[in-house]
C-alpha cells in the first residue's frame, strides 16, 4: 500500500494533476482556517442548520476551502494549474479565505453576465449596420466604400462571436458574416482590389480568434473574385497566397 508522504510527493511533483493538488491544498486552507478561527474564539455557526459537531464542522469548512480554492485557480486568477507552488500556495490560501473568494466569484459572475449582455447588444447593433450595408451593396456590389464598410462589420463580428456566450447570438453573427461573403463572391466584379482586401481582414480576424469555417469561406470568396494577368488585383491575391503558405506578412494597399 502506497504511503500517504509518497503519495503526497507524486501529488506534488506532477504538473498534469492541478485539480487534485488544488482541492488537497483548499481543504488544508479551509482547515487552517477553522482552527485559526477557534484560537481567536470567532467561529461562525450560524450558517449551520444545527448546532454543530467539531468533526461536522471541520468536514464543512475543508469542503467549503476546497471549492474556494477551484474558484480562485481555476476562475479568477488565472494562473497556470501546472505551476505546482504557486498553484498550491493560491489554493491554500483561498481555502483559508473561503467566504471573500465566494463572494469575489459572484461578483465575478454577475460582472461576466452584464459584459455578455452588453456584447449581445453590440452584435445586434452591429447586425443592424451590416443588413443595411448589404442591402445597399445590393445595388451597387463593386463599391469600395460599401464594401470596406461591410468588410470592418465583418471582422467585427466574428471577434464578437468569439466572445459571446449566447448560441443564438452568435449563430446570428455568423450569419450575417457569411451573408456578407457571399454578396461579395457572387457579385465580385473584376480586379476588385477592395473585395479582396476586406475578405484577407476577415480572414485573418477569424484565424485570430480560431473562427476556421469563417476563414475558409472568405479565403475561397477570394480565390473567387476574377482578375486579369499582370493587374494590380492579381499581384495582391498572389502575395496573399503566398503569405497563406509561408511568405512574409502582407499588407494590402490598392495602387
Amino acid at each position: 500500500m502506497q504511503s500517504p508522504l509518497k503519495w503526497l510527493h507524486e501529488l506534488l511533483s506532477d504538473p498534469g494533476r492541478p485539480f487534485w493538488r488544488v482541492l488537497l491544498f483548499g481543504a488544508a486552507g479551509g482547515a487552517l482556517g477553522l482552527i485559526s478561527a477557534a484560537l481567536s474564539n470567532t467561529v461562525q455557526v450560524a450558517w449551520f442548520p444545527v448546532e454543530p459537531s467539531w468533526i461536522s464542522l471541520l468536514g464543512a469548512h475543508c469542503a467549503l476551502g476546497a471549492g474556494a480554492a477551484l474558484v480562485a485557480v481555476f476562475v479568477l486568477t488565472g494562473i497556470d494549474a501546472k505551476d505546482v507552488l504557486r498553484c498550491c500556495g493560491v489554493a491554500l490560501l483561498a481555502g483559508y479565505l473561503w467566504d471573500p473568494v465566494f463572494r469575489l466569484g459572484s461578483s465575478y459572475i454577475r460582472l461576466k453576465e452584464e459584459q455578455n449582455e452588453t456584447l449581445a447588444a453590440d452584435i445586434s447593433r452591429s447586425e443592424m449596420q451590416m443588413r443595411l450595408v448589404i442591402r445597399q451593396l445590393e445595388a451597387s456590389p463593386t463599391d469600395p466604400a460599401l464594401i470596406g464598410e461591410g468588410g470592418d462589420l465583418a471582422a467585427r463580428l466574428t471577434r464578437q462571436a468569439a466572445e459571446v456566450r449566447s448560441r443564438a447570438v452568435r449563430a446570428a453573427a455568423e450569419l450575417s458574416v457569411n451573408r456578407y461573403v457571399h454578396l461579395l463572391k457572387s457579385t465580385p466584379g473584376t480586379n476588385n482590389i477592395a473585395a479582396i482586401r476586406a475578405l484577407d481582414r476577415l480572414d485573418r480576424e477569424a484565424s485570430a480568434v480560431g473562427h476556421v469555417s469563417i476563414s475558409a469561406v472568405a479565403r475561397e470568396a477570394i480565390e473567387m473574385i476574377p482578375v486579369t494577368t499582370n493587374s494590380s488585383a492579381a499581384q495582391v491575391r498572389d502575395r496573399l497566397r503566398d503569405h497563406r503558405t509561408g511568405g512574409a506578412e502582407v499588407r494590402i494597399t490598392a495602387r
